[in-house]
């Protein structure tokens, strides 16, 4: 069990120019971007009286202490083809992007938490319509779309913090696994759903959808920071996981799509995870 509060801040600066107009998207077909993120936390003792996992330093490889401020220098770019009609989408998006945290970048002076990584990520998604069928008001029927999403993920650096390697872990990009699991320096996962939009009943944009999908993952490389690394010091061996559905996970659409499942909000003050 993995249970901790902290409190969190963010700021940035960042500057983006977008290349080529695109008619059939309504946007710029490709966006550059270069910024600033900062960050800062604060962690609390957990309510309930157990143990927070920030302090426990024989269980976990965070380099945070009670606080932290991070200093992190972004850039990437991103190209947008996919256009969607709310009951199908097709298209292809590409995305790239890295961080660097240095330490000299006042990472380690303001509190005694340091930071130091480095990050590189990539993103491909692509939709593909494979059936539709429409009513005389041209109204959706039924309707059928592929989505495959391919995201590769690299960090590395004596200091990683949390919301670092969470974004990296397979856990986070693959469902059914928690979001800090398997957080070595290089992951990679397939994410294939196969989604079923039905009829629009009432008024044009309402309508149930289903979604039937398979992940498959790999992890290897170090887990970072030195607690890991004085640990294990050795190369953690390539591991493919997988994971599908035992039924069908329901959907209700509105415009944008909106889960059955529970929403987490990106709240100032946050939160608890667990496994």
């Amino acid at each position: 069990m993995r249970t901790f509060n902290v409190i969190t801040a963010e700021w940035k600066v960042l500057l983006e120019q977008g290349l080529f107009w695109s008619d059939a998207t309504y946007d710029d077909l490709i966006s550059l971007q270069l910024g600033y993120l900062g960050r800062f936390e604060s962690y609390l003792e957990n309510k309930d009286g157990t143990d927070s996992y920030f302090f426990d330093s024989g269980s976990t490889v965070y380099q945070e202490s009670e606080q932290l401020i991070s200093n992190t220098l972004t850039m990437g770019a991103k190209l947008e083809t996919s256009v969607s009609n709310m009951v199908s989408k097709r298209g292809v998006d590409l995305e790239v992007s890295a961080a660097y945290a240095p330490e000299w970048l006042l990472n380690g002076s303001l509190f005694e938490s340091t930071v130091d990584y480095f990050s590189v990520n990539g993103v491909f998604t692509g939709y593909l319509p494979v059936y539709e069928l429409l009513s005389d008001e041209y109204l959706n029927v039924v309707s059928v779309f592929l989505a495959d999403r391919v995201r590769v993920d690299y960090v590395e650096g004596d200091a990683v913090p949390v919301y670092a390697q969470k974004k990296s872990s397979l856990g986070y990009k693959m469902r059914g696994f928690e979001s800090y699991s398997y957080a070595t320096s290089i992951t990679a996962v397939n994410n294939f759903d196969v989604r079923v939009t039905g009829p629009e009943v009432l008024v044009p944009g309402l309508f149930p959808r289903a979604a039937v999908y398979v992940d498959l993952g790999y992890y290897g490389g170090d887990y970072p920071g030195p607690a890991a690394q004085e640990d294990s010091g050795s190369w953690h061996q390539p591991v493919l996981k997988w994971h599908s559905p035992s039924s069908i996970s329901s959907t209700l659409g509105f415009g944008a799509t909106m889960r059955s499942s529970a929403i987490r909000s990106p709240a100032a003050i946050s939160a608890t995870t667990s496994s």
